[in-house]
């Protein structure tokens, strides 16, 4: 496969926010010994205008596998550090393989049935299902073992938590496949809300951003979206740059008082503040990831059915916020989406 194909494909399923989000998820293509894959922090929509694939040796790759090591070191020519997942797309045998946040797929995976529900979804399609584990080894481990139970290696991968993997022979077979998944696990949006400035305004006393997009409010105007909003991160992304609790603002207290209060209280300062049935102040630190995680957890908001009763989503837990938190790969990608 050519990188031109390779960098068309990414880009096109970058640019659907119901696929990937900011600089999340990745793309992988295999050649004998060479495994050509996303860079840790660059984003798949980008791969038009950027380079954001690097090279590694899938020999080496099984090493550090079985050595316990997923601390990849970065390419010395291109100073790009391979994707947290090198690992995952290596135990896939296929030759193109690619690692999707799929809202749908992680909304349903969130729920207390959801393997259940899921496993109706995709009936008669080749896929696992596994629980959470931490990205990089121990999330390359336990696919490897899962793989390992089946007679023919699964083209999917539902990983709850966290989203979905593909394995394809080929770019068409890829589309087809993921064009399946997409059909059967449809979760139409609700229509958006538009944002109550006029109750935004007063409570601006930090001079915040109000973004334009009605979009990112949508987590304060959608009941099921501030829910979730209140609830434990649903996936690795969300935590990484949103932190894992929100601020979400009282009917009396200001936006600078709640910003201290959140940051002693929770230990990292906010960077954006939830006004219910108002919309959202974004501060003027927020990087680019965080606000495209913003707009996803509008969007997996929007998508996630009403009947889910309040915390009926199970979301990452304190243990697994801190392991993420602690992890050397995603201080990688936060440093990445500074700049």
């Amino acid at each position: 496969m050519e990188l031109e194909s390779l960098n068309s494909l990414s880009a096109a399923l970058g640019a659907d926010s119901s696929l990937i989000q900011g600089a999340g998820g990745n793309l992988s293509f295999k050649s004998g010994d060479r495994l050509i894959i996303k860079a840790s922090g660059t984003s798949m929509s980008q791969a038009k205008e950027k380079n954001i694939f690097t090279e590694v040796k899938i020999s080496e790759i099984l090493g550090s596998l079985e050595a316990g090591n997923d601390n990849l070191p970065p390419d010395p020519l291109t100073g790009h550090k391979p994707s947290i997942e090198t690992l995952l797309h290596v135990v896939m045998p296929h030759p193109l393989v690619v690692h999707l946040h799929m809202l749908s797929a992680i909304i349903f995976a969130a729920m207390a049935n959801g393997a259940e529900i899921i496993g109706q979804k995709l009936n008669g399609l080749n896929f696992a299902f596994l629980d959470y584990h931490r990205p990089g080894l121990p999330l390359a481990l336990a696919a490897r073992d899962a793989i390992k139970n089946f007679k023919s290696p699964p083209d999917i991968l539902i990983l709850k938590k966290h989203g979905l993997v593909l394995g394809a022979n080929s770019r068409d077979e890829l589309i087809l496949l993921l064009n399946d998944c997409i059909r059967r696990l449809d979760l139409p949006p609700r229509a958006m809300q538009q944002p109550r400035i006029d109750r935004l305004l007063p409570k601006n006393d930090l001079d915040w951003l109000i973004d334009s997009d009605p979009l990112p409010h949508n987590v304060a105007l959608d009941k099921t979206a501030l829910n979730l909003a209140k609830s434990a991160p649903l996936y690795p992304d969300h935590l990484v740059f949103l932190g894992p609790v929100m601020l979400i603002l009282g009917p009396s207290k200001p936006l600078a008082l709640s910003v201290l209060d959140h940051t002693i209280r929770h230990g990292h300062q906010p960077k954006v503040a939830i006004i219910p049935e108002a919309g959202v102040l974004i501060s003027p630190d927020a990087s680019f990831g965080a606000v495209a995680m913003l707009k996803a957890l509008a969007l997996t908001g929007l998508r996630a059915p009403e009947s889910v009763p309040i915390g009926g989503f199970e979301g990452l837990d304190a243990n697994q916020c801190r392991e993420l938190m602690n992890f050397n790969a995603e201080s990688h990608r936060l440093k990445m989406d500074a700049y």
